[in-house]
């Protein structure tokens, strides 16, 4: 069962050329779970990539709504639920193509501890507890 978060802050980017191959890595990521991965994706909408026809629409189904602006670009980040997830799942997937820098901060547990994420080139770095 996942533990109460709130995001605190978020400094986001995804380059308009890159929205695409995010999208088609979430949609990715949901078919290799139905072939059986270990994650249950608990909290997330249940409306799977079959009803998804672009990045806004898998980010909103993971509860992780975008903002883009006029060119495209994704700009902002929001959360819509109320636990902790697998999250950590899904930034791990679009890592590659979030502006290297582009952090996401989330208050977590009754007491409010963050937990950053932290997009580097390829990956994203987890930091709990601060």
């Amino acid at each position: 069962m996942g533990v109460i978060q709130s995001l605190r802050s978020a400094d986001f980017y995804i380059p308009a050329d890159d929205t695409s191959d995010a999208f088609h890595a979430i949609v990715e990521l949901m078919s290799e779970n139905q072939s059986g991965s270990s994650y249950d994706f608990a909290y997330m909408s249940r409306a799977y990539p079959e009803s998804w026809d672009r990045l806004e629409d898998a980010m909103q189904a993971w509860r992780f709504p975008i903002e883009t602006d006029e060119e495209g670009n994704v700009v902002d980040i929001e959360f819509w639920g109320e636990k902790t997830g697998d999250e950590h799942v899904l930034f791990e997937r679009i890592a590659p193509f979030v502006e290297t820098g582009s952090t996401i901060v989330m208050s977590v547990g009754a007491v409010g501890d963050r937990t950053r994420y932290t997009f580097t080139e390829n990956s994203v770095r987890v930091e709990r507890g601060l």
